[in-house]
């Protein structure tokens, strides 16, 4: 194997075992990795999500989402409010149940995220950032070439 493969193998472990580690966090409050990742959303947005919004930037299939907010919904952490100016289309806002949810799982996992990144140089998290977006950008569109062959 070419130093270049394995270098890349090795990326690809790490990516891997980050998503164990969120899955395992997910597994340790008993909630399935896509409601996880809804409530990650909600927590971190400044705006106002809608089913469409979380599916198209969270990468998560509008029915794994569908079913995660029906489930979300149903227990009472989430309430659905129709969009304004498009009545198909519904804004997912937090119950203070989900607030309390979201403080007690969500809230803490941010932190640990935020402490382990504060442990790299400004520099070295930029850098991170720009040569992780380059790399899955040039991996995306390689990967819609062989899609569309």
């Amino acid at each position: 194997m070419n130093d270049s493969r394995i270098l890349l193998s090795e990326l690809n472990r790490l990516y891997k075992e980050t998503n164990e580690t969120y899955h395992r966090i997910a597994l340790h409050y008993g909630i399935a990795d896509s409601v996880f990742w809804i409530l990650y959303a909600l927590y971190e947005s400044t705006q106002l999500y809608t089913q469409t919004d979380i599916s198209e930037q969270w990468a998560l299939s509008k029915q794994t989402v569908h079913s995660a907010l029906k489930s979300l919904e149903k227990d009472g952490y989430i309430f659905l409010e129709t969009v304004p100016e498009n009545k198909k289309s519904r804004f997912i806002r937090l119950t203070p149940k989900g607030d309390e949810l979201v403080s007690r799982i969500i809230a803490p996992v941010v932190k640990a995220e935020t402490e382990s990144f504060s442990e790299l140089s400004a520099k070295e998290r930029q850098l991170l950032l720009e040569l992780s977006e380059k790399q899955q950008k040039s991996f995306r569109q390689k990967c819609e070439k062989l899609r569309n062959n």
